[in-house]
């Protein structure tokens, strides 16, 4: 799985590599050695397939809780919404 993880990293930093043609990306997946099927994901663009392929799950959840310690008594104006809504964050967890 790591030469997959690598290859993919190398066409993500190599915009020629990645909006090359295909017979380069498929040069450099025959050198890695991968397998047929992840092959023709990759070229497809088939992320969920690729993730099925090798066994991972990107479900990603996001919360935005309101942050009780911080409230004030006052009506906060508009400039403070934006600001008090970026502070509220709590946490980003990622499940598999």
């Amino acid at each position: 799985m790591s030469n997959v993880i690598a290859l993919l990293e190398t066409m993500g930093k190599d915009s020629a590599l990645r909006h090359g043609k295909t017979t380069e990306i498929e040069r450099l997946m025959a050198r890695e050695g991968i397998v047929a099927e992840l092959q023709l994901a990759i070229l497809g663009r088939d992320a969920r397939r690729i993730e099925i392929l090798l066994g991972i799950a990107s479900t990603v959840c996001c919360a935005l809780l309101p942050d009780r310690d911080n409230e004030k008594e006052e009506e906060p104006s508009r400039d403070d919404d934006e600001v008090s809504a970026l502070s509220s964050v709590r946490f980003v967890a990622t499940t598999n």
